[in-house]
């Protein structure tokens, strides 16, 4: 039976009330570390793969194979799930979403170390879009963080490999573009485009994969007077809004929104919007340059890319 503190949303057999991420879990399969037998286990233990999609959990499990014991497991993918970016700083609520709506418990800021602090995969499940690999991006746009490292891991992580779409996280308590959206508003065309200049249609084509999503949408019902106007302006992509300066900064405005929030508000805006990628074919990321980079962060920053250079 659930134990956890939070919203029952079903049952995993008669009086046995479960949380969502029990509830969620029920059909999925992971592979044994010792036999590697494959068995379906009612639970969400992908949430202690806490070194990536292809690490064991820390948690134990019953193994029916071989092995006959208490093993470590990881997720197994069913050959369909979706890879989806997400990039937010500090204070959008990306780390409530990323927990909220993929069962991912990715550390936020300052308490993000080492590998973390670039760019990360997990392994995730939402009950809409089924199994996926989440990639969180807390190293774009920190300033800590060194371009030529940031280089090496968008490139061991992401070249080569398909994705599906971005997310991109604001928060109604503080909407605006930040450095990192910058920086990832700039970045993300450059991963994905084929060759050359990207004229309209293609640009259009590549800002189709982002999900713009403004988080704690629950607010507006708690101070409808300094929340709901901003969130008229985002929805209905108001003069000012995070929408039309992104879209001015881009030049497109082909990406979708979504508004998230806690409680009775929920994330089933951004569930549908991602469904509708599934079942079209990914995108894949090219390869990035150092100094692609230094050139990005140099136009954020209205500086030039020798300065940048010498600081990076």
């Amino acid at each position: 039976m659930c134990k956890q503190k939070t919203v029952i949303v079903g049952e995993l057999g008669p009086g046995q009330p479960a949380c969502e991420a029990c509830f969620s879990a029920t059909s999925l399969r992971y592979e044994c570390d010792r036999c590697h037998c494959v068995q379906q286990i009612s639970h969400p233990m992908h949430r202690y793969q806490i070194e990536g999609s292809q690490s064991w959990s820390t948690s134990t499990w019953a193994c029916r194979g071989a092995c006959q014991d208490f093993t470590h497991w990881r997720l197994v993918s069913d050959g369909a799930e979706m890879r989806i970016i997400v990039i937010g700083e500090v204070g959008t609520g990306k780390s409530t979403l990323l927990a909220n709506v993929f069962g991912v418990a990715a550390k936020a800021g300052n308490k993000a170390g080492g590998e973390t602090k670039v760019v990360k995969e997990y392994p995730g499940y939402n009950k809409v879009i089924g199994h996926a690999t989440v990639i969180d991006t807390p190293g774009i746009g920190d300033k800590h963080v060194k371009l030529g490292d940031l280089t090496d891991k968008i490139n061991e992580k992401l070249a080569g490999k398909p994705i599906d779409c971005i997310i991109m996280t604001f928060s109604i308590k503080n909407p605006r573009l930040s450095l990192g959206h910058q920086v990832g508003a700039l970045l993300f065309p450059l991963l994905v485009k084929k060759s050359g200049h990207q004229d309209q249609d293609e640009k259009n084509a590549t800002w189709g994969r982002c999900i713009i999503t403004l988080t704690a949408c629950d607010l507006v019902k708690k101070d409808p007077d300094e929340f709901g106007p901003q969130l008229a302006a985002f929805s209905e992509r108001k003069k000012h809004s995070i929408p039309v300066e992104l879209a001015d900064s881009v030049q497109s405005d082909a990406f979708k929104l979504a508004t998230v929030g806690k409680g009775d508000y929920g994330y089933a805006d951004l569930e549908q919007k991602m469904k509708g990628f599934k079942d079209k074919p990914p995108v894949h990321i090219n390869e990035i340059a150092r100094d692609d980079l230094v050139k990005i962060v140099a136009k954020v920053n209205g500086i030039s890319p020798e300065v940048v250079d010498r600081k990076k």
